[in-house]
């Protein structure tokens, strides 16, 4: 009976949400080669992704009526399972085997099945592949976008993307105990941005940092050794992660949950925000290594990140209160704070003394008269 009802939820279209746990426990060993326990697959750390698979399966540009496009979550499964076993393929040559495959007819329905296979990839790789869409037009209003050219690999254009920096040159052997999410916010008043986007992890725009919160599903791609990403690019990002939120820091896990919820980019005006659940295994994360030069992919962005940190002045009594940065600039503006306070605190006295002293002077003279 339980095999039947998955069966059937899978048959469903892509606009039907994902609630069966047996649904769920399909989608994760077969995108991932992973077996999820029960406990695992009701944790609010996998929520967070399913309500990411639901959003992009709600908004993607696939004609979830047609009879012969692909629009199921079982061939969502299909093609992800075909892009594992063909990930250094072309995806005109990827789409063309699914066409044998499937007998799907190729000519007329190019661009729906191509929009299919970047949504099956965006749901598999956490990354928003999306080529561009004349269609959409002035509508579209998600992030960083990674188009998938028809004649490379979705292996070839992650290790395009992602690629170790070998100019940028840091000052320093380490990054500060300070550089952390909460410090970041407290002393430099950045505001922080949790996406489902690996694009956009440790993107700084204006007072912006963009961090990726998804790390249960970076475990499961670090787990199957699939080799679509560069060599080691999986286990940086994760690192890059815990670097920013140590968890042996307490101030970082108090501020941590009160953030535990994010709310993703829209795609199209009408829709409403929703607030959406982060992974909740970010509380948790082991220690990772300080040193500059661990760090190869995403060492432009910390040092960047870094930088525009050590730049920032306080410009507020809560800030000063928390940065411990220059303690002999800090010392003396503390100096300076609690000279004005006294300051006015004997004004105020004195004040209080002279109408004290007045009043007393008008009852003097009243008792003489």
């Amino acid at each position: 009976m339980m095999e039947e009802v998955t069966e059937k939820s899978l048959r469903s279209n892509l606009r039907a949400p994902v609630t069966s746990e047996q649904h769920r426990t399909n989608i994760i060993s077969r995108f991932w080669r992973s077996a999820p326990t029960e406990s695992d697959v009701q944790s609010d750390a996998l929520r967070a992704y399913f309500e990411y698979y639901r959003e992009e399966c709600c908004s993607a540009n696939i004609p979830v009526h047609s009879v012969q496009a692909p629009n199921s979550h079982q061939d969502i499964l299909h093609i992800v399972e075909l892009l594992i076993d063909k990930s250094g393929t072309s995806k005109s040559d990827v789409l063309e085997h699914y066409r044998d495959v499937y007998d799907y007819f190729f000519e007329e329905q190019y661009a729906p099945l191509s929009d299919t296979f970047e949504l099956a990839a965006r749901l598999w790789l956490m990354v928003n592949i999306r080529s561009p869409n004349p269609d959409l037009g002035s509508y579209v209003s998600f992030n960083t976008a990674l188009p998938w050219p028809d004649e490379k690999s979705v292996a070839e254009i992650l290790r395009d993307n992602f690629t170790i920096d070998c100019v940028m040159k840091a000052q320093r052997k380490a990054f500060s105990k300070r550089f952390t999410l909460y410090h970041l916010e407290k002393i430099a008043g950045f505001q922080i941005l949790w996406t489902d986007n690996l694009l956009d992890h440790l993107r700084l725009v204006d007072d912006t940092i963009y961090i990726f919160h998804n790390v249960t599903v970076l475990r499961f791609l670090l787990a199957a050794n699939l080799h679509v990403y560069p060599d080691s690019f999986l286990q940086e990002t994760l690192n890059s992660i815990s670097l920013l939120l140590p968890s042996s820091i307490i101030e970082c896990n108090t501020w941590l949950k009160s953030r535990s919820h994010h709310s993703r980019p829209l795609l199209f005006p009408h829709q409403r925000r929703r607030r959406h659940q982060i992974d909740s295994t970010l509380r948790y994360l082991p220690s990772a290594p300080r040193e500059v030069e661990a760090y190869s992919y995403w060492k432009e962005r910390l040092l960047v990140i870094e930088e525009a940190f050590e730049e920032h002045e306080p410009a507020t009594l809560s800030q000063w209160y928390y940065d411990q940065r220059k303690k002999a600039q800090s010392y003396f503006f503390w100096i300076g704070v609690s000279g004005l306070v006294l300051t006015t605190l004997f004004g105020f006295v004195s004040m209080v003394a002279s109408v004290i002293q007045a009043w007393a002077s008008v009852q003097a003279l009243r008792r003489v008269s």
